[in-house]
């Protein structure tokens, strides 16, 4: 069976991870990162673990601001900029601690707090449940940080696929029952740089090193 990869982005953990970078290392405070180089870096680091990138789907909550001060969303009219990925806005907010107010708190404490959205972690599980199920994908990759999504994880892997957990950087509170499920976990420390572009031209060296690991892994296959 060929091997197909696909990453899933919980929009939600990807915006607090931003977050703690920002109040972490003042390099990267106020930068934004661009969601087609993210896209592009998962494809290139995992695909001598996964094979090749079919996907990327980042799910972020309807209306959320921080899209627009947090992220680069490279506009899909431009030379190489969409490369396999798609932004899905689901969910409703909720009543919860505000994401300022929940940086206060120490890392290993913000995941006993109530998540500022409804549905988005659904839509997310029922998507990477369905790829697996039909065998449409062999390799899950993962971008998440919250215990909610342990079921998911061993539903899939007694599924036979193959479940990989993704960070933004080494040193940042992980859940360990996540990393217990993984098959494997690796952080993107190396490219954070790239990722962190306050402008961003195309085609970038991660987008290059995107292609030059698909090729290889296309070349495998001849």
């Amino acid at each position: 069976m060929n091997q197909r990869a696909y990453f899933f982005i919980d929009g939600s953990c990807l915006l607090m991870r931003i977050n703690d970078l920002w109040h972490q290392n003042d390099k990267y405070k106020g930068c934004r990162l661009n969601i087609g180089m993210l896209s592009n870096s998962l494809g290139a680091d995992w695909a001598r673990y996964t094979g090749g990138h079919v996907s990327t789907t980042f799910y972020f909550l309807k209306g959320d601001a921080r899209l627009s001060s947090h992220l680069v969303i490279p506009d899909s009219s431009e030379l190489g900029a969409r490369n396999h990925w798609e932004v899905r806005e689901c969910g409703k907010p909720t009543d919860s601690i505000p994401p300022e107010q929940l940086l206060k708190l120490d890392e290993q404490w913000r995941d006993r707090f109530k998540r500022g959205e409804k549905g988005l972690d659904m839509s997310l599980a029922c998507d990477a449940l369905m790829l697996a199920a039909t065998e449409r994908a062999t390799e899950l990759i993962f971008l998440v940080n919250d215990s909610d999504y342990v079921p998911l994880f061993d539903a899939l892997r007694r599924l036979g696929g193959n479940v990989y957990l993704a960070g933004l950087q080494k040193g940042l509170q992980t859940t360990k029952e996540l990393c217990d499920l993984s098959d494997r976990y690796q952080t993107l420390d190396h490219v954070l740089d790239e990722l962190f572009e306050k402008t961003c031209k195309w085609p970038s060296p991660l987008a290059k090193r995107y292609a030059n690991a698909q090729n290889s892994v296309s070349s495998g296959k001849s």
